[in-house]
């Protein structure tokens, strides 16, 4: 309990322990993939047994191989239009992935035309503006097997600007976009450049990541690097991809990394995300593996993205200050606007009345009324490079009573509340302060 006395500091609350439970908090961490052929009747009772509670994210892959001849016709538009609905009533959060096969031979399945594609883009970006809330990332630009850039007629440097700026130009063109490799990244950064220069309202152009759906595949995670340039371009995911979300999946090989090998490379290339069912065999390994102490799958799991404990809350009386300290402690910073909220509540009198719209809370037989609600948004650019990070709120004088501090984080986007990893997180919610 924190004494609102003479003392000009008074730390109301200072973090003990981390949790190693796992927290299914929004953007981040495991998920699966759930394909559709775009033209065929969606089971959503099917859905509904495979759909993973504890896991935020799902990867939506939709082959647009029936339209390969022409254009999507209405039913296949209203059947993405579904899709959508369905992951949005179950409030996930979708990495998006288009293509024209599902079964690795896109050369036989992919239009004969690429002005088919470019038509394609145009019409998924009408559907998919009305769900930029639900889209955490796009992956590729709709060519290759399984979608991923690669053994197709159009994944030449040219081509890829072409469906590039197909792309950007669309109603979801301002949603961030993932990549298959460094120089992939690094090819659309230049044609940023030259759109900016034609278009100098662009938006977020510069909201490019990387999928890497090799990862420990070999050397060189199957060409997603060079093997004489590898270190200069995970140097280059990690400052220029971060922002834009990184992750994929993780393979079986010949490489035999140790526990701590992996954490590292993970944490380097700052991974948001990975696949909880691909490869099973690399996957099983690391459930045998330890780290720190603990589980390496399970620790991997809390760490994948951004993991923040509360530090310390401390009210300068002096300053009329609230300060709290939060400490990432995950592999990558929080990629999304959030909304750092302090909720101030005065213990009031048994026999006090108060108006209908006054919120009143109970707690242990005793009833409290808001006195302050404080609100910071909080940017992504504020926590890069950054580990620890302390946000001041200017707090109004209290009069002399009891009170109860409540911390609350939530995404900015659609409010969903995130999660402190913190073993005390539930007395994060009712810090008991006295003011005298």
């Amino acid at each position: 309990m924190g004494l609102f006395g003479k003392k000009t500091e008074i730390a109301i609350f200072a973090g003990k322990k981390e949790s190693e439970a796992p927290l299914c908090n929004p953007g981040r961490g495991w998920y699966q993939i759930y394909p559709f052929y775009l033209g065929e009747d969606m089971d959503e009772a099917q859905l509904d047994t495979t759909l993973q509670k504890d896991e935020k994210i799902v990867l939506v892959e939709v082959s647009l191989e029936y339209y390969r001849e022409g254009e999507i016709d209405t039913a296949g538009l209203d059947h993405l239009h579904r899709i959508c609905q369905y992951f949005r009533r179950n409030e996930k959060d979708m990495i998006l992935r288009f293509c024209y096969d599902l079964k690795g031979a896109a050369v036989d399945t992919e239009p004969s035309h690429l002005d088919t594609i470019l038509t394609h883009i145009r019409q998924v970006g009408e559907v998919m503006g009305a769900y930029r809330r639900e889209v955490l990332i796009m992956q590729g630009l709709f060519v290759g097997n399984w979608g991923e850039m690669h053994s197709s007629r159009y994944t030449t440097d040219s081509t890829l600007c072409k469906l590039y700026r197909a792309f950007r130009e669309s109603n979801m063109g301002d949603l961030f976009l993932a990549l298959r490799t460094p120089d992939r990244v690094k090819l659309m950064q230049k044609e940023n450049e030259k759109i900016l220069r034609e278009r100098p309202d662009a938006k977020n152009l510069f909201g490019l990541g990387l999928f890497d759906d090799a990862i420990f595949g070999d050397d060189t995670d199957l060409g997603t690097f060079h093997p004489d340039s590898k270190e200069e371009e995970l140097t280059f995911v990690a400052e220029q991809c971060a922002m834009g979300s990184v992750g994929g999946e993780v393979l079986g090989g010949s490489l035999t990394p140790s526990a701590e090998e992996i954490v590292n490379r993970l944490r380097r290339m700052r991974v948001t995300y990975l696949n909880s069912r691909h490869d099973l065999k690399r996957l099983d390994s690391f459930k045998k593996m330890t780290f720190e102490k603990k589980n390496l799958y399970d620790y991997i799991g809390n760490h994948l993205g951004y993991r923040l404990f509360v530090r310390q809350i401390l009210w300068k009386k002096k300053q009329g200050e609230l300060s709290v300290t939060i400490e990432n402690r995950g592999f990558c910073d929080l990629l999304e606007k959030s909304v750092l909220r302090v909720m101030i509540y005065r213990k009031i009198m048994e026999d006090s009345v108060y108006k209908n719209e006054v919120k009143i809370r109970e707690y242990e037989g005793s009833r409290f009324m808001l006195e302050q609600r404080l609100e910071q948004i909080l940017a992504p650019a504020e926590w890069k490079e950054k580990n620890v990070l302390t946000v001041t709120f200017a707090l109004d004088t209290l009069p002399k009573g009891q009170y109860l501090l409540s911390l609350e984080m939530f995404r900015r986007k659609d409010q969903c509340r995130i999660v402190f990893a913190n073993v005390e997180k539930d007395v994060l919610e009712r810090l008991p302060m006295t003011q005298s």
